[in-house]
């Protein structure tokens, strides 16, 4: 029987997030997946257009899927797919087209493909409205779990495609995210990464709830670790998200890590004066990591951002809170004055 498949996801966490879920689709259907080309009587990529360099690579890989192993169907599916669909199209060797729309779709055509001839899935981006709910429940290759909030961005920069080709916000039902964060705990996994196209945006088109809801009500779930934000800007964080972050306690072991850095963050080596002046071991807090900031041509760097130093605020014992304080101040100050460029590091 002609039922093994081989997958693989170019670009973002959130390609990782849909292949996955394509991937438990077939295998409940009684595919079979493998990790060898040449044995893959079904080829799925998911693809990536954020640059010229991804784009590049997702019509390389085609190729290169296809010369390896030219009697296997190939299902294109993703950002290039949906960006570049004419282009794909003249991939003669490309069975099933799919955006990023309809990915749930896939399963239904696989008895019907065909080596000779091609299958469009792909709509116009505009017609792209509702979020499509894909499910993962586990992740064969990862001790952490990814889970896609939602889809989308209402941004529209001059200088990206990604509006173009995934479509405006779409947030994820609470209810759908609720159910897959208690199902990957039940398994096990001890940190969850949030993402999505645009994750610090889930709730813009909802009237009731936002992205700081959404994580006030992941931090309590009790099995819950580590809660990773793959993306958020600056703009994103209101009161309301650091007011639960801030309220953590280490002593459960729950941390958040926001990997969207804030531009200029705190100077690492007063983070570690502070860490030493409170007796603290740096080692028990992830919170010492690098990115560059230019001055004068030079590039220097930065410890960690804003919100995660208010979490010490909770290690510090009730008689030193108050100078703590007025410490996270001081340096709060000094990352203003960095910023206007009125102060230089010393």
């Amino acid at each position: 029987m002609e039922n093994k498949f081989y997958i693989l996801a170019l670009g973002c966490k959130v390609n990782t997030y849909e292949i996955e879920a394509i991937k438990e689709e077939l295998i409940n259907l009684g595919y079979e997946q493998t990790f060898l080309i040449d044995d893959a009587n079904y080829i799925i990529i998911n693809t990536c257009c954020v640059t010229n360099t991804a784009q590049a690579k997702s019509r390389q890989k085609l190729h290169s899927l296809h010369k390896q192993n030219p009697n296997a169907k190939i299902i294109a599916m993703g950002c290039y797919v949906q960006g570049f669909t004419n282009e794909v199209s003249q991939m003669n060797f490309v069975n099933l087209l799919v955006g990023t729309n309809k990915r749930s779709k896939i399963k239904d055509y696989f008895p019907n493909l065909n080596l000779n001839n091609s299958i469009n899935l792909v709509e116009e981006v505009k017609n792209n409205v509702e979020y499509e709910n894909l499910h993962v429940s586990s992740y064969s290759e990862n001790t952490r779990a990814f889970l896609k909030i939602q889809d989308g961005c209402n941004n529209f920069c001059s200088y990206c495609i990604i509006p173009y080709v995934r479509g405006t916000i779409k947030s994820r039902p609470l209810n759908e995210i609720l159910l897959e964060t208690e199902n990957f705990l039940k398994k096990g996994y001890k940190e969850i990464v949030l993402t999505g196209i645009h994750t610090g945006s889930y709730g813009k088109d909802l009237s009731t709830f936002t992205f700081s809801d959404l994580v006030e009500k992941l931090i309590n779930f009790e099995n819950l670790y580590r809660l990773r934000i793959s993306s958020i800007e600056e703009s994103e964080i209101d009161e309301k998200l650091i007011k639960a972050i801030s309220e953590l306690e280490y002593k459960s072991f729950k941390k958040i890590n926001l990997n969207g850095k804030i531009s200029v963050g705190i100077i690492a080596q007063d983070l570690k004066e502070s860490l030493e002046k409170y007796e603290l071991n740096s080692n028990d807090y992830e919170i010492f990591e690098k990115f560059p900031y230019k001055e004068n041509d030079e590039t220097l760097y930065y410890g960690i951002d804003y919100t995660q130093f208010l979490l010490l605020r909770n290690v510090a014992n009730e008689q030193k809170i108050q100078e703590q304080n007025n410490l996270i101040q001081d340096l709060l100050t000094r990352v203003e004055k960095l910023e206007k460029g009125e102060q230089h590091v010393s």
